[in-house]
């Protein structure tokens, strides 16, 4: 079973401590992902668990996660348990007041069904549609962030 990767990155115009705090944020999360369920074990920290649930197909889908990096503004990653997909991801931040380069790198080992499809030409297409699922929530969090006054979101 090969493994998949995906690594993108954006420009956001607000301060590395806002776009941070936008990120390690369930409320972000939940906005991002409608349909998902989002269940935290308590503040986000290292060890702290999170409990994902999407309906898919009529029946419930979990995806398990524990926080792996909490580095304040700078690092944000996870591990990640489901039933089609293993594996983790890493948010690297850097910038200033006024600009912060959003760093995002994603690995996941495909499981079951799924990893058949994890070689060659199938690689390619679930890393593709990784990195543009990625793409997008970085465009969005870009445009929800860039919408709203600094002062307005802290």
């Amino acid at each position: 079973m090969a493994n998949v990767r995906a690594n993108e990155w954006i420009v956001i115009g607000r301060s590395i401590e806002a776009v941070f705090d936008a990120i390690a944020d369930p409320e972000t999360w939940a906005r991002s992902e409608p349909g998902v369920e989002f269940d935290v074990s308590g503040p986000l920290r290292v060890g702290t668990r999170i409990r994902a649930t999407a309906r898919a197909g009529g029946r419930p889908e979990v995806h398990e996660a524990v926080v792996a990096v909490f580095e304040r503004p700078r690092r944000f990653g996870v591990q990640a348990r489901g039933e089609a997909f293993h594996g983790s991801g890493l948010v690297e931040l850097g910038g200033d007041e006024h600009r912060t380069r959003v760093s995002v790198e994603v690995e996941l080992a495909p499981r079951g069904l799924v990893s058949g499809l994890s070689f060659g030409l199938g690689g390619r297409f679930i890393g593709g549609a990784i990195s543009k699922v990625v793409r997008q929530k970085l465009d969005e969090l870009k445009a929800e962030l860039e919408s709203v006054e600094p002062r307005e979101r802290a």
